[in-house]
């Protein structure tokens, strides 16, 4: 294991909560739901109590996606609904 995947994952140790920005990955040509994949992989597979919370979402396809994913929250606004 490298030195900075070691430090990824006891950030990923030491936090609670990690928020990737669904929409804003889009934006800049980014896979933000294979990052949701792989880190919803590796919290599972190493046990950690961190939780996923999908931000940013701006549509349906977000919502029923970033669940499909294995986000466990998704801060969903008032427009997605309407």
């Amino acid at each position: 294991m490298s030195l900075s995947f070691s430090r990824y994952l006891k950030v990923l140790w030491l936090s609670k909560l990690i928020s990737p920005f669904v929409g804003r990955l889009e934006d800049i040509g980014t896979d933000a739901y294979q990052l949701i994949s792989d880190l919803r992989g590796i919290i599972d597979f190493y046990g950690f109590d961190t939780k996923i919370i999908a931000a940013s979402i701006s549509n349906t396809v977000h919502v029923e996606t970033v669940a499909k994913r294995g986000a466990h929250i998704a801060m969903i606004p008032d427009a997605v609904f309407d």
